[in-house]
């Protein structure tokens, strides 16, 4: 099937994986039944943090969300290539975070569908992105040896660390 892209839930009830195929399979932990739902050319996932939402990244075509409960899909339009890497929710679910491979963070709003803000972070590809546990700080870490911390509502940089070792 290609690369694969895994993610499990905060309640480690499900685990999603997406394929470089052009499918998600979802799988219930608890007794392993899963499901496929079709998604774009590459399948990066995430979930909310109430666990009814998934979101697969389709690079250079947006994000498509699903609703886990009913199967249904809506797709954030991306025409600026913000998120064609990685996805993470805030604690509320009412935004995520998103990068892409040049270096760009974008903060989503989720029932508008819109990019917030945006900012060139890194000189180079993000590799991780986190929403701190009260939803008012989030990080992105990126290949360029920086990890940012950013305020979620002023959207500034609140600190920068350095020093990583690209593992």
């Amino acid at each position: 099937d290609g690369e694969v892209a895994a993610y499990v839930e905060r309640v480690g009830q499900r685990l999603a994986a997406g394929f470089t195929s052009q499918k998600i399979r979802i799988w219930d932990t608890r007794n392993w039944e899963s499901v496929t739902l079709p998604t774009g050319v590459y399948g990066r996932v995430a979930f909310s943090a109430d666990s009814k939402t998934l979101t697969v990244n389709n690079f250079r075509a947006g994000i498509d969300s699903w609703d886990l409960a009913t199967r249904e899909k809506v797709t954030f339009d991306d025409p600026d290539n913000y998120s064609c890497d990685l996805v993470r929710f805030s604690p509320s679910g009412d935004q995520f975070v998103s990068a892409n491979w040049s270096g760009t963070v974008a903060l989503w709003d989720v029932q508008s569908r819109k990019v917030i803000w945006s900012t060139p972070a890194h000189r180079s590809r993000i590799l991780g992105l986190a929403f701190s546990h009260d939803g008012k700080r989030f990080a992105s870490g990126g290949h360029d040896q920086l990890i940012h911390i950013w305020d979620a509502v002023t959207h500034e940089n609140v600190m920068t660390l350095q020093g990583h070792l690209n593992e």
